[in-house]
């Protein structure tokens, strides 16, 4: 995550380009933290709806990227599993809704009928910095949260045709051209960050989501890139692709001769990137409503069969409860204003 609460909230952020990611794969994680701070659910959300037969028709789960990407096949899963822990089981379907930097998703979602029929998942925090660079008009604080999902670290990955073999090079390269989403996406972000770290001068160069960008990689069109293991596994396994570092704590286990920014020295950026999925439904949907969702979708994390689905699409299975993540999205949303300056200066600077 940026900087757990600074650069954290600016991950994944689909400012320029929306951007389709993965993640990389581990045991399931269980962080139901049912006794977090509620106190900003608990005010925001209105009163029961006096309907105690909720749900009675399908839900819509909105996902704000094309198909393929981490929160589609995220979703697609979470939609497989819900409904077995709603009352009534309804049909939970995916929508894809692609477009305006993620802003036509989040719409959506926030204007839809307060009902508890229309439920999103997001890039988060990430997604929070699009108003901040006149990409969209919306406040994430305002979604009722019900539950993350997953999260994600990230690899930094160059060409084998680059002649990039450690840090070493990377630093010592004179026109390194990296293939992200955007400046403001979570890649792209993670990249200024990297490169400001190392003195390193570098293009961006950008892409219309990760299979792109991996795709150039491979061919050597660029350099680099930095995506979720998931999107970068198969250039990697096919020689194509060599990583260089992670952005995570420890070693990951599908790269265990890969070492972490932090073995290479540089701590600072261990957290500059990770991508949340999580899950809301539109502001002012009855409490009553939110905790029947809350409640479905914590059991269906729970799931050893939805666990192990996740973690065979290299997503790894994370649940923090709704009132927890409300608070955290607040806290998120803070921390972005500290960061904001580092990315307008990139891109003032581009333009």
């Amino acid at each position: 995550m940026l900087r757990k609460t600074s650069m954290l909230a600016v991950a994944s952020a689909a400012v320029l380009l929306a951007a389709g990611c993965g993640a990389n794969s581990g045991a399931p994680a269980s962080n139901a933290n049912s006794g977090g701070n509620g106190h900003a659910a608990e005010s925001a959300s209105p009163p029961a709806s006096g309907n105690p037969n909720f749900p009675t028709h399908t839900i819509t789960l909105i996902v704000p990227d094309n198909p393929g990407g981490s929160m589609d096949t995220s979703g697609r899963i979470l939609a497989e599993y819900l409904p077995k822990y709603l009352p009534n089981h309804p049909s939970v379907i995916v929508k894809n809704m692609p477009g305006g930097n993620d802003s036509v998703g989040i719409n959506t979602v926030l204007q839809a009928k307060p009902d508890g029929y229309t439920l999103g998942i997001f890039p988060m925090p990430g997604v929070i910095v699009g108003p901040y660079f006149g990409s969209g008009q919306y406040d994430m604080t305002k979604m009722e949260w019900l539950g993350e999902t997953f999260d994600q670290g990230y690899v930094f990955v160059v060409s084998s045709k680059s002649n990039i073999h450690n840090l070493k090079d990377l630093q010592s390269h004179k026109n390194l051209k990296i293939s992200v989403t955007g400046a403001t996406t979570s890649p792209g972000i993670a990249v200024i960050e990297t490169m400001k770290a190392l003195n390193t001068p570098f293009t961006l160069v950008p892409s219309k989501g990760s299979s792109q960008s991996v795709l150039a990689v491979s061919q050597g069109a660029v350099d680099a890139t930095v995506y979720p293991y998931s999107a970068v596994g198969q250039a990697i396994q096919s020689g194509m692709a060599q990583p260089l570092f992670v952005y995570t704590d420890k070693r990951l286990p599908q790269l265990p001769n890969t070492p972490t920014i932090a073995e290479l020295g540089h701590p600072e950026l261990t957290n500059v990137i990770s991508t949340r999925g999580d899950v809301a439904t539109t502001p002012g949907v009855p409490s009553d409503i939110v905790d029947i969702l809350r409640k479905a979708i914590q059991q269906t994390a729970q799931d050893p069969d939805y666990q192990a689905k996740m973690n065979a699409a290299n997503l790894t299975p994370q649940f923090t409860d709704g009132a927890t993540l409300q608070t955290q999205v607040e806290k998120d949303a803070e921390a972005l204003k500290k960061d904001v300056p580092d990315i307008q200066a990139y891109v003032k600077q581009e333009k």
